[in-house]
């Protein structure tokens, strides 16, 4: 079973209490909201930030694009899943991976601003 040890940006991934050496360089900072247990993955070798649903670039709902938390009725808890952000902004990866949608090159700072609420809404057509 996978679990984590601290460090910097997060845990390292380990098995069985022994650290995964693995391509990449890989860490998964804890980042609930979305649901209570997820984990982004950061990939220090390459600085890429796989955020899985943490943090996406376009709302399957509504077609909203750019960084921004799921909707509301794909979440557990808005509140917790934006201070969640504030962990993702001391990552530094130049690329998000998010889990639906484009990939976002402008970095995780810009990102996290973004995806505050109260930032105009751009619908896809």
């Amino acid at each position: 079973m996978l679990s984590g040890t601290p460090g910097p940006w997060g845990p390292k991934l380990s098995q069985g209490g022994r650290t995964i050496e693995a391509p990449g360089r890989p860490r998964a900072p804890h980042v609930p909201g979305h649901t209570p247990g997820v984990s982004a993955l950061y990939l220090e070798r390459g600085r890429f930030l796989l955020t899985w649903d943490s943090l996406v670039t376009r709302n399957p709902l509504t077609g909203r694009k750019g960084p921004q938390v799921m909707p509301r009725a794909l979440k557990r808890d808005t509140g917790r899943a934006l201070s969640s952000h504030a962990r993702l902004e001391e990552v530094p990866a130049e690329t998000i991976l998010p889990g639906h949608r484009d990939p976002w090159a402008e970095g995780v700072s810009k990102a996290i601003r973004l995806a505050k609420p109260g930032r105009p809404i751009v619908v896809a057509r």
